[in-house]
């Protein structure tokens, strides 16, 4: 059997069993790279050694070591499928060996926002409200992803417990079916995405005045029932820093989720504590990407010992 039509049979049987975006990341995994190199492979042939050079291959192409893992996971899935439903007797579980990680690449210094800088997007939103603003100066405060501010509504807010609720996310998908992208309101992207953060008081006077007019189910930074997409969004907020705040730089949207995890760690919150207010799936993962202010928090630690 062809891989190409082993994997088709695979992608189907997900249909319904998984969430749309899910779906579309396997769609774009298969397009892109999956099927491109597999596609004429007879899969009763298979071995191994042949995963093993699909991922030497998938790094000289310039992957990312996480991209690069999450097609091995979908490898593997349809292999898994090829053993359950047609009983083919190939390996599926097997472990493949990787780069040690600084050879694949360099890994770049984590870029935040100053505390002068934030304070100035604060600032600049005190003498000039608007919904769209507000939304920046929400995920300074809480580390919300993009997805997630997008999607947020009044009825996730609650001011008598100053708790924001992460409900749903807003994406811009492939749609499989189409091949065009399209918006889609979902669940976050795992449980522990969904989560309760609490901010800050003096925010909550603020979101108080704003959410009066308006009914729960409004989408906050919109201020209607239609949602602002991720990328409308995007644009906005470097609009917003570049020309309005006046900032000579504007990080990626997710830096102001850095700057919120990485203020929290150095002003000594744990990290098990920050991983859980992120929406992290494990704890290593908040390690691993936030590792600088970790070991900035340790130095500190090490000033101590035997101090007198």
């Amino acid at each position: 059997m062809k891989f190409k039509i082993l994997a088709d049979e695979w992608f189907n049987s997900k249909t319904g069993l998984v969430k749309e975006s899910t779906l579309s990341a396997y769609y774009q995994q298969l397009r892109s790279h999956i099927l491109p190199y597999w596609g004429d492979f007879d899969i009763d042939l298979f071995k191994k050694s042949d995963a093993q050079l699909f991922i030497g291959n998938m790094f000289n192409k310039g992957l990312s070591m996480k991209t690069v893992k999450d097609l091995e996971v979908t490898l593997k899935q349809i292999l898994m499928y090829a053993v359950d439903e047609y009983n083919m007797n190939i390996p599926s579980a097997f472990k493949l060996k990787y780069p040690t990680a600084n050879l694949v690449s360099k890994k770049e210094e984590l870029q935040v926002y100053s505390i002068e800088e934030q304070r100035r997007i604060v600032k600049y939103f005190e003498n000039h409200p608007s919904y769209q603003t507000l939304g920046v100066v929400i995920v300074i405060c809480t580390g919300l992803r993009i997805g997630e501010i997008c999607g947020l509504k009044w009825s996730d807010i609650s001011l008598e417990d100053n708790i924001i609720r992460v409900n749903r996310t807003i994406e811009r998908i492939v749609d499989c079916r189409t091949g065009k992208t399209k918006v889609v309101v979902q669940s976050p992207k795992t449980i522990n995405s969904q989560r309760s953060v609490p901010f800050p008081s003096w925010l909550s006077d603020i979101l108080s005045s704003f959410s009066s007019p308006y009914p729960s189910n409004y989408y906050v930074i919109s201020c209607s029932d239609n949602p602002i997409e991720p990328r409308t969004y995007r644009n906005y907020y470097r609009k917003l820093l570049l020309d309005k705040v006046g900032l000579n730089r504007c990080l990626k949207f997710h830096g102001l989720r850095h700057t919120y995890a990485s203020t929290l760690i150095t002003n000594g919150a744990d990290v098990k504590t920050v991983s859980t207010m992120l929406g992290h799936s494990t704890v290593s993962t908040t390690l691993d990407i936030y590792t600088h202010s970790t070991l900035e928090s340790r130095r500190k630690c090490v000033e101590t010992i035997l101090m007198k």
